[in-house]
This record gives C-alpha cells, structure tokens and sequence, in this order.
C-alpha cells in the first residue's frame, strides 16, 4: 500500500486565492502576536527595573479609608 504525501498533493494542487489570504492573514497575525509579546516582554523589563515598591505616604491613605456605620452617614448629611 503506497501512501501518499498530503504536502506534494497540496503543492501540486492549483492555489487560488483563498489560500493566499489565509497565508496573509496568519503571516500577519503571527508579526502581531510577535510585537506585541516583545513589548510587553519590554514593559515588565522597564517596570521591574525601577527597583522596591515605596509605601505610600499616609496622607494619601486618609481619602481611600472606608467610612463604615454612622460616619458613612454623617458624612452624606448636606453640610
């Protein structure tokens, strides 16, 4: 039994012009998909090498506190 070889019959086969999109378009694809992983890849580099997270300082803490209870009701009352 001789088998045959899908890449000869396709190469021997008419191409026509679906084929030469498809091939376009994965072309295509694959450069973004290139770029974009190299620029995130950058990002990270770029962010890691600003060295150690700084706490904040505590005066901007004091807006992001959660008022809870009647604090959080107070502070709705029109002044």
């Amino acid at each position: 039994a001789k088998q045959e070889n899908q890449w000869e019959l396709d190469s021997k086969a008419a191409k026509d012009g679906e084929d030469e999109k498809k091939k376009s378009i994965a072309i295509v694809s694959g450069v973004v998909a290139a770029v974009l992983s190299i620029a995130y890849l950058a990002a990270v580099v770029a962010l890691e090498s600003r060295g150690p997270l700084q706490p904040p300082p505590p005066e901007a803490l004091q807006s992001t506190v959660p008022l809870h209870g009647a604090a959080a009701l107070v502070a709705m009352l029109p002044q």
